[in-house]
């Protein structure tokens, strides 16, 4: 993937983070009871979701 590709990639997951965050840790911490690691398993999901990017397909 060259630069650019990449740095739009980064832009879209950092959208997509602003945009949802907040929901992936309420369900997070429902699930996990925790904060810790529920700030943990919304981060694990941005970095594999940022890791997959390229699949993702909005259509």
């Amino acid at each position: 993937m060259d630069q650019m590709n990449d740095s739009a990639r980064h832009s879209e997951v950092i959208a997509a983070y602003a945009a949802h965050a907040d929901d992936v840790y309420r369900l997070a911490y429902a699930i996990l009871r925790d904060q810790d690691d529920a700030v943990d398993a919304t981060q694990d999901v941005f970095v594999r979701a940022f890791e997959r990017w390229d699949r993702y397909d909005p259509q």
